[in-house]
């Protein structure tokens, strides 16, 4: 996994983590793969296919998948705020 230039937008916004993801389906064999290391799904975070160009005009509002190292907690004493995406590098 990588970090894409689709995630880029979105960093230093505030999302709630949806859930983490452990396993997926391999669409081109159709078998499930087990992640090394689980991914998190933020709400209301999707695709929007507006800077690759093998995505562009993509209808199917892909969920992206965040490494949770790319991922900054808010502290606790902001209240109950979500994750902010930050850019890896």
């Amino acid at each position: 996994m990588k970090y894409g230039e689709e995630l880029t937008p979105v960093c230093g916004q505030r999302f709630h983590v949806a859930q983490r993801v452990s396993r997926i389906i391999d669409e081109s064999s159709g078998r499930m793969i087990t992640m090394k290391n689980p991914c998190i799904t933020l709400e209301g975070m999707y695709c929007h296919a507006q800077y690759t160009y093998y995505s562009l005009l993509c209808s199917r509002r892909a969920t992206p998948f965040f490494r949770e190292i790319w991922l900054r907690r808010v502290p606790a004493n902001e209240g109950a705020q979500p994750d902010i995406p930050t850019r890896p590098g």
